[in-house]
């Protein structure tokens, strides 16, 4: 298998992952910086990164794992749904997809209140700053501010999507990686419901470790990280 990665790492231990090609795509920003690389920018930079799998290296597309951290998870949705909605059988849909940490909104939708995980994570988890606007003014660029909550490219575990239903559509089969003391726990359940609901139960694999931060298995975080990437090379054999 060979991950197609925006972003982030990933450990081959106990794995068939034993190559691993990671997209340089362009990054959003946002004032007080230079505003730069606007949605669909990142997309389009993925998008060519998996034709060169395909046409230049000669990759199946069954033999190919979409996979991404934090934002790169997010990216890996988009560009899933993208590959499920292209009618050009030059973008066939990959083998599967590995989603660690995904962000699935940028601005807040699943409540702040004491029981949400929002504020019970707040001393575990150390990402609450890029989710206070920053990031979704850097990917919004000139689309319509109210973007960030309703556009299911962008934000695609927002509650304030009004048809969330088939977002995730033939999606090939999935593995989550998240982890237990994570900000963003609530958003990711979410997430796995809709995923769930549009593929089956059977082709979603969960893990969470529990006390896992942000990203953890990208992290120095034993032993919750090695833990996660075994559980990750057992599912891998599977596909």
């Amino acid at each position: 298998m060979c991950p197609l990665m925006c972003n982030g790492i990933i450990d081959n231990s106990d794995s068939l992952i034993k190559r691993v090609f990671a997209v340089d795509y362009r990054l959003t920003s946002a004032e007080p910086f230079q505003p730069a690389n606007a949605f669909p920018a990142q997309l389009i930079d993925a998008l060519a990164g998996y034709r060169y799998l395909l046409n230049t290296l000669g990759f199946e597309p069954a033999n190919i794992i979409i996979g991404g951290d934090s934002a790169g998870a997010n990216l890996t949705i988009a560009l899933t749904r993208y590959l499920v909605a292209s009618t050009s059988p030059a973008l066939p849909t990959p083998g599967a997809a590995l989603l660690v940490s995904p962000a699935g909104e940028w601005l807040l939708t699943h409540g702040d209140g004491p029981d949400s995980s929002w504020v019970r994570n707040q001393k575990s988890d150390y990402v609450e700053p890029f989710f206070r606007g920053y990031s979704a003014r850097g990917l919004l660029g000139k689309l319509p501010p109210d973007d960030v909550y309703t556009n299911a490219w962008i934000s695609p575990s927002s509650l304030r999507i009004s048809k969330p239903d088939g977002i995730y559509e033939k999606f090939p089969r999935t593995c989550v990686v998240v982890g237990e003391g994570e900000i963003m726990m609530d958003a990711f359940q979410t997430l796995r419901e809709r995923i769930v609901a549009d593929i089956g139960e059977g082709n979603v694999t969960w893990i969470e470790e529990f006390g896992g931060t942000h990203d953890f298995v990208g992290l120095p975080f034993e032993p919750e990280r090695t833990r996660a990437w075994k559980k990750v090379g057992e599912w891998a054999k599977t596909l």
